[in-house]
């Protein structure tokens, strides 16, 4: 998740896998730390598995330390970066490191390839929606899936093989 120039965006129960960077808090250009550190941005219940970093403070820079983009140093090589600690201080966010990681093409625990949480998964039971307002079919589950495949009859993932 890359936020960018001010945005005021809102996320909640969601699943981000598989990237080098989980969460760019992107202070280059515009006031988007600022507007984070005013609680202004919220992203709560997200789970991000597989990534290589937690968080990063400027676009192409693959290192969790404490960075100013705006300037393009290095602030404190000791430390995360503002974007890990932020992503880890909002209300049930969690990271699934390589050891919790099933083999089979599983990417988190309980999900298998096809994007369907398996029986018992964590995934089904964790969603919340404290303070996330209102306009939400509020659901027990975090990501798009929970047991139902609401893709299943209009949807292809084959389009070498598909009649368009």
């Amino acid at each position: 998740m890359q936020i960018r120039r001010g945005s005021r965006l809102n996320c909640i129960n969601s699943i981000a896998m598989g990237w080098p960077i989980g969460l760019i808090i992107d202070g280059e250009k515009g006031n988007t730390v600022d507007v984070a550190k005013a609680g202004n941005i919220k992203l709560q219940n997200i789970w991000f598995a597989d990534m290589d970093v937690t968080g990063s403070d400027a676009n192409k820079i693959y290192d969790d330390v404490l960075y100013d983009a705006r300037n393009n140093v290095v602030l404190d090589a000791t430390r995360q970066s503002y974007s890990s600690e932020f992503f880890l201080s909002q209300a049930g966010n969690k990271l699934s490191t390589a050891g919790e990681m099933l083999l089979g093409g599983t990417l988190l625990p309980g999900v298998k390839q096809g994007f369907m949480p398996l029986a018992g998964s964590p995934l089904l039971g964790a969603a919340s929606f404290a303070g996330a307002g209102s306009g939400f079919d509020q659901v027990g589950f975090i990501g798009a899936f929970g047991t139902e495949n609401w893709l299943d009859g209009w949807t292809n993932f084959d389009p070498n093989n598909a009649d368009y």
